[in-house]
């Protein structure tokens, strides 16, 4: 489950990100569905998520670059320290949260003024769904 701690670190993103985006922002909301993640995750991640994993370095560099966006620059070509250390945090608290549970990136996509990152995490047909999204405007 999505501890207080952790959540407590995404409402920080959160409104450091409000005060950089007047109109936008980052936002996120969480779910959990019991038992239910063969009505609800695609085929092609639940063949995966028979064996634990945490996130591959590519979809590290992803959420890092999301992050980016969402807190320091809309439109990144680099990643800053401040966000590394953020996204490593974020990172440690999913596992400590989901520890034993396969986790993906189910869903990402960039529209250059707004992107949305959902990561996922699954056991035993259980799921747990962090649905990221940031925009400018």
């Amino acid at each position: 489950m999505l501890t207080i701690e952790t959540a407590s670190h995404l409402n920080k993103g959160c409104k450091l990100s409000d005060s950089i985006y007047e109109q936008g922002g980052l936002i996120y909301k969480y779910t959990f569905g019991y038992h239910r993640a063969h009505s609800f995750i695609e085929e092609r991640i639940l063949s995966k998520a028979i064996n634990p994993s945490f996130f591959e370095s590519s979809e590290v560099n992803t959420i890092s670059l999301f992050f980016e966006s969402a807190l320091v620059q809309p439109f990144p070509e680099s990643i800053s320290s401040s966000t590394l250390e953020f996204t490593e945090h974020i990172l440690s608290l999913f596992k400590k949260d989901f520890t034993g549970m396969y986790s993906c990136i189910s869903n990402y996509i960039d529209k250059d003024d707004s992107k949305e990152l959902a990561l996922t995490f699954i056991k035993d047909n259980d799921f747990h769904t962090v649905e990221l999204f940031w925009s400018i405007d």
